[in-house]
């Protein structure tokens, strides 16, 4: 069966995909419980992010801080950047990853509020990280190299950017949206990746807790 993406899901709750393709995931969704159990949660995580920034709108800067933030702000030169897209509301539920993705790594001497986050939240989980982004970890998984991965959404009030991070060694190798959209399908001798069940996960988690710990 082909595989669905986030992406696609979160385009078909917006009604934003062709019609074939509309069709197309209707009887995915009529064939496959766990179809529409993704389908549930992106639903709800969607309904969670219009809440939390409706909420957001009502509350005011504290007095003087706009102020402030004019006085301090450096003369710097202009660039210009091309406009960031604003992508519809269904898909502040998630983005899917993009081919063509750049790797980042991070030092293990300082874990970052996201780092900690990875190595804590069990799937499902959301995390309000400051007045404007939220993180929301969707799933867990050992890549073709057998090692340990997790998907993740950073929602803010304009978009929602999926990425995943895997362990490696004692830090998390991160990837994200890169600037290709092509699908490429993986070669025949890789291995695909395996879905991880929540127990399964619980204890890959509580290994890493171990590691560092031990560290």
């Amino acid at each position: 069966m082909h595989t669905i993406s986030d992406e696609q899901l979160s385009a078909f709750i917006d009604k934003a995909l062709p019609d074939s393709e509309m069709h197309h995931i209707n009887n995915l969704l009529a064939e496959s419980a766990e179809l529409r159990e993704r389908l549930h949660k992106l639903q709800q995580a969607d309904e969670m992010a219009r809440q939390f920034f409706a909420s957001q709108d009502d509350i005011p800067l504290p007095a003087g801080l706009l102020e402030q933030i004019k006085a301090h702000q450096p003369e710097a030169e202009v660039v210009q950047f091309q406009p960031r897209v604003r992508w519809p509301w269904a898909i502040a539920a998630s983005v899917v990853l993009s081919v063509g993705l750049v790797w980042q790594l991070l030092s293990p001497a300082a874990y970052t509020a996201t780092d900690r986050a990875l190595l804590s939240m069990s799937s499902g989980s959301v995390k309000i990280m400051n007045a404007e982004e939220r993180l929301e970890i969707t799933r867990s998984e050992l890549n073709s190299a057998g090692q340990f991965c997790r998907y993740f959404i950073v929602h803010t009030p304009v978009s929602s950017e999926e990425s995943s991070a895997c362990w490696q060694g004692e830090q998390w190798l991160y990837q994200s949206p890169g600037s290709s959209s092509q699908y490429q399908p993986a070669s025949a001798s890789e291995q695909p990746a395996q879905s991880l069940s929540a127990d399964e996960e619980e204890r890959w988690l509580r290994t890493l807790s171990q590691q560092i710990q031990a560290d």
